[in-house]
């Protein structure tokens, strides 16, 4: 590793540990400086912002240390600081945020999160093809390189859905599994996708359509326990994760600020799945919110009794659906499910609701993907 490959890993570990506050300020930075009438719209600041002052060669070395992990080349300084004492730090930054290699940068991926912007490769994967962005650390990097993604949870999808059957997705991210399953079930069958982050949305949509997979429904929406609109926070790449509803961000944040951030409705599966006649198999895959997807979704559950794919992170359970990882597993359980564990210590094997939590802290994971089958509720 380079010495500026080590910098910015160091700068995106920083940048990680930083309050969300400042995150979101500098994400503003990265989409551009507000114009001066912009600035004059906003309610004037009861003090003045650091921003606004005028910058010195010190914040300079700050600017690059920050956004580019390194120090300044010579030509950037040069230009930079024949404008010291001329501008504020405000007109400075957007120069860098702006910068390609900003944006190509690890760093940038950890404030910003997301796909925006990145380069589409058409990944072959044999019965379908699936745009993959090549930025995308979380997943499509992944696919890139190896041509496929959790293997064991695709081989539990095709062990699991047959040809004419209804597949739910709740987390489709960029798609491979929505993509997969639509190819499972064929053009008799039906897949109905859920994902929080637009862009996310936009490339299932897109890989749904050059596969032609006229069978497939996408909705950019989360999936939870009431109908409200969230905040939706992204880490580095296509994952996101739900920071709570958007009433109570804002007794937190000014508008300005959110208004950069993710805000999508969610929706209660009891309600988006009414009117289905069949689901048969159910993928649940929300970063944390499994749990207000679980209890979202009593009725069309106890209806359908559908088999369910589910990746278990109790840490994020509680975390993001305020209720321990144990207690959706045993609301399942109750109904008949009986649990798989799909990547653990030796593979697919049983395992009981109350052994995981353990499992996990001796494996030293953070969650494990389970297939729970539907029995005879108790």
């Amino acid at each position: 590793m380079s010495r500026t490959e080590e910098a910015q890993q160091l700068a995106g570990q920083l940048a990680q540990r930083l309050p969300e506050s400042v995150r979101s300020r500098i994400r503003g930075l990265v989409r551009g400086a507000p114009s001066r009438a912009e600035q004059v719209a906003v309610e004037a600041p009861t003090s003045s912002s650091p921003s606004d002052d005028l910058m010195t060669l010190d914040d300079v070395y700050s600017a690059y240390r920050l956004f580019h992990g390194r120090p300044p080349d010579p030509a950037g300084l040069e230009f930079f600081s024949s404008h010291v004492g001329e501008w504020s730090v405000r007109q400075m930054l957007p120069y860098f945020a702006h910068s390609d290699e900003f944006r190509n940068s690890d760093t940038y991926r950890v404030l910003v999160g997301g796909v925006h912007g990145d380069e589409l490769i058409e990944v072959d994967r044999g019965d379908y093809r699936l745009l993959v962005p090549t930025g995308d650390g979380a997943i499509g990097e992944v696919l890139i390189r190896t041509g496929t993604y959790e293997p064991h949870v695709l081989n539990a999808l095709d062990s699991a859905l047959a040809r004419g059957d209804t597949f739910v997705d709740c987390g489709a991210n960029i798609g491979i599994i929505t993509m997969a399953a639509a190819s499972a079930v064929g053009p008799t069958g039906r897949v109905i996708a859920f994902e929080a982050l637009l862009t996310n949305a936009n490339l299932v949509r897109l890989s749904a359509a050059i596969n032609q997979f006229d069978h497939v429904t996408v909705h950019h929406a989360a999936v939870a326990d009431t109908e409200d609109v969230l905040v939706i926070d992204t880490a580095a790449g296509s994952n996101g994760i739900v920071n709570g509803p958007l009433a109570r961000a804002l007794e937190q944040s000014r508008p300005e600020v959110l208004s950069q951030r993710n805000l999508v409705g969610s929706v209660t599966l009891d309600r988006a799945l009414a009117d289905i006649d069949r689901i048969d198999v159910l993928k649940l895959d929300i970063e944390g919110a499994e749990g207000l997807a679980v209890r979202g979704a009593n009725a069309v559950i106890a209806k359908h009794r559908p088999t369910i794919l589910l990746e278990y992170s109790p840490d994020l359970v509680e975390r993001v659906s305020g209720c321990s990882g144990l207690s959706v597993l045993n609301d399942l359980t109750e109904l008949g499910y009986t649990i798989e564990l799909l990547d653990g210590p030796d593979g697919r094997s049983s395992a009981m609701a109350d052994e995981l939590d353990d499992l996990l802290k001796s494996a030293g994971r953070d969650h494990f993907d389970l297939v729970l089958t539907p029995g005879s509720a108790s």
